[in-house]
C-alpha cells in the first residue's frame, strides 16, 4: 500500500467532522434565520417552510413542505442552484446522475406527481422524474411512507445471507451450534433491524413476511441442535 499524501483513506473515522467542516459554507446558506430563496407571491401564498438541507459525508438532501407540489418544485430548484454554485465555487461538483425527486403526499389528487427542471452552473438544464421510491442511507422512502418495498428488500437480503447459513449448517463438516447462533445474531439480526427506528411501523403485513424469513433460518439452526 502507498502512503496518503492528500486527504484521508477511503472509510477514516474522522473524514466525517472533516467532511462538515469543508462544507460548513454550504450548510450555513440553509441555517439562517431568513429564507434564502426569494419566494414570489403565488408560491408564497401555498405557506412554504424554510429549505432545509441533510447531509450525511458526500450525501444531500434538500426538504421543503408546503400546499403546493408546483410550490416545492419551484423552491427546491432554487435551492439546488444555490448548493450548484457554492460547490463550483468550491471546486466540487454535484453527481448529477445520483439526483432523485420525492413528494411525500397522501392526498389523491397529487397521485400524479410533477417534475422537475434543474439548472446547474453551466446553464444546462435537467428534467428529474419523480422516482417511486428513494434511498437514503441505506433505507428506501416511497411517497406514503408504507416502507414495503424497503421490507421487500430486507427480505432479499435476508434470504442471501440464509442461503450462506444453509451451506456452513452441515451435520458432518458445518460450523458449531455455537458459531450459527452467532452468525444469526451478527449478520440476520443486524439487516432486518437496521435503520428500524426509521421504517418501523409495526404493521402487521411486514411482521408476517420478515416472521417468515427469520423462521426459516431458526429451524436450519434448530436442526443442528
Amino acid at each position: 500500500m502507498k502512503p496518503v499524501k492528500n486527504g484521508i483513506p477511503q472509510g477514516f473515522p474522522i473524514s466525517l467532522i472533516l467532511t462538515f467542516f469543508y462544507l460548513a459554507g454550504l450548510l450555513d446558506i440553509f441555517e439562517t434565520l431568513t429564507n434564502p430563496i426569494k419566494i414570489p407571491e403565488n408560491h408564497a401564498c401555498n405557506y412554504p417552510t424554510h429549505v432545509s438541507i441533510l447531509m450525511y459525508v458526500d450525501d444531500g438532501k434538500l426538504t421543503v413542505s408546503s400546499q403546493s407540489l408546483d410550490t416545492n418544485n419551484y423552491i427546491l430548484a432554487k435551492a439546488y442552484q444555490l448548493v450548484d454554485q457554492w460547490l463550483y465555487s468550491a471546486g466540487l461538483s454535484l453527481d448529477k446522475d445520483k439526483r432523485e425527486l420525492m413528494h411525500y403526499t397522501w392526498r389523491k389528487r397529487d397521485k400524479t406527481s410533477s417534475h422537475i427542471n434543474l439548472t446547474n452552473s453551466d446553464g444546462i438544464t435537467s428534467t428529474i422524474l419523480v422516482a417511486s421510491t428513494n434511498r437514503w442511507l441505506g433505507v428506501y422512502f416511497d411517497c406514503k411512507l408504507l416502507y414495503n418495498y424497503h421490507v421487500t428488500k430486507i427480505v432479499v437480503k435476508t434470504e442471501n445471507a440464509v442461503a450462506c447459513i444453509s451451506m456452513l449448517a452441515n451435520t458432518v463438516w458445518g460450523l458449531l451450534h455455537y458459531h450459527l447462533c452467532l452468525h444469526y445474531h451478527i449478520c440476520i439480526l443486524s439487516i432486518i433491524t437496521y435503520a428500524s427506528a426509521a421504517w418501523w411501523t409495526d404493521k402487521q403485513k411486514h411482521i408476517q413476511i420478515l416472521n417468515k424469513v427469520q423462521n426459516r433460518v431458526l429451524y436450519l439452526i434448530c436442526l443442528m441442535h
